[in-house]
This record gives C-alpha cells, sequence and structure tokens, in this order.
C-alpha cells in the first residue's frame, strides 16, 4: 500500500497544520492524482489511501479532505487519531475527540463503491490510553516524516530521538 498523510483538505490550513508553504499542498494533491493514474493506468493490485492525523483543533478540516478524498478516488481515507509522545510534547487534548463523532459520522457517510471513509473509533475513543506495554511494530515496519526522516515509529520523530533516527531518504 502507498498512503498520503495529508491532514488538511484546504491549501491555507494544510499550511498552517504541516509546517510548509500552501504550495507544497498542492504538490501532494498532484502526487496524489499520479499515482492514482499509474495504477489504473498500469492495472497495479496496490492499495492507496489517504490519511488525517486528526487533533481536535484540526476538526475544520474533516469534511473538506473527506469531499477531497472523494474527488480524487484513493482507496481509502481514514482519520487517525494523534499519539503524543511519551512527554506529552504535542498536548493532544484527547478528550476533545468526543465532540468530533458527528461531524467523522457524516465524513464517513460519503464513502462510495471506490472510496472507503473511515475513523480509527476504538483509537479516537481510547482518551490516548494504549492496551498494551510495549510496541512490537518497529522491527517490522519504519515510519518516514514529511522531512524524510526514517524511524521506527512517528513517535520518534522529534530530534531528541535522534539515537533512534535510521537515516533521511531526502539527504
Amino acid at each position: 500500500y502507498l498512503r498520503f498523510n495529508i491532514s488538511a483538505g484546504e491549501p491555507k490550513r494544510f499550511s498552517e497544520i504541516m509546517g510548509v508553504p500552501e504550495k507544497y499542498y498542492y504538490r501532494v494533491i498532484e502526487n496524489i492524482k499520479k499515482a492514482i493514474s499509474i495504477k489504473k493506468e498500469m492495472g497495479l493490485d496496490v492499495t492507496i489511501g489517504m490519511q488525517m492525523v486528526l487533533q481536535p483543533a484540526f476538526n475544520d478540516q474533516i469534511l473538506p479532505l473527506a469531499r477531497l478524498g472523494r474527488d480524487l478516488q484513493p482507496d481509502y481515507l481514514v482519520f487517525k487519531h494523534c499519539s503524543d509522545d511519551i512527554d506529552g510534547s504535542l498536548q493532544v487534548d484527547y478528550g476533545g475527540y468526543n465532540k468530533l463523532f458527528d461531524t467523522l459520522k457524516e465524513a464517513e457517510s460519503m464513502s462510495n463503491g471506490g472510496y472507503l471513509v473511515k475513523a480509527k473509533w476504538s483509537k479516537l475513543k481510547s482518551e490516548g490510553k494504549r492496551c498494551y506495554e510495549r510496541c512490537y511494530g518497529p522491527p517490522f515496519h519504519v515510519q518516514l516524516s514529511g522531512s524524510g526522516l526514517v524511524a521506527p515509529c512517528g513517535g520518534f520523530f522529534n530530534e531528541k530521538y535522534s539515537r533512534y533516527h535510521i537515516g533521511n531518504f531526502v539527504e
């Protein structure tokens, strides 16, 4: 699969949320379109998705992003909770997710035959509590940040976890 983290459906908010110039929004959209086009042209057996790492403060982008996905037609759009690091440096308002449930259900209703919109309900409702003590995922996959940083987990993107960084594919 190939999943694009976009986290906003409008250029200005994309810029604010992702911390990049607005022009990058259009580049991401073109990359998604190109990936979908290549998949169709070549008949590739690949799942193409979009995701929003949702914080309650980004609630204004849930429906615009769902509509954008409906227009682009990736295989899916997923709304995920934001995982804070162990120090809580992102200050995620886990209790604030409850106020978004109706909007997320409306976004899910935009699913159609080839496009699935899904909220990760179990995580959004968990209030940031994990039901496990140890993560076994890092030996099996890596995560790439928008800056090119390669790390065993998104929670390790912060520079203070540099000892876990594998490299940077941009460099």
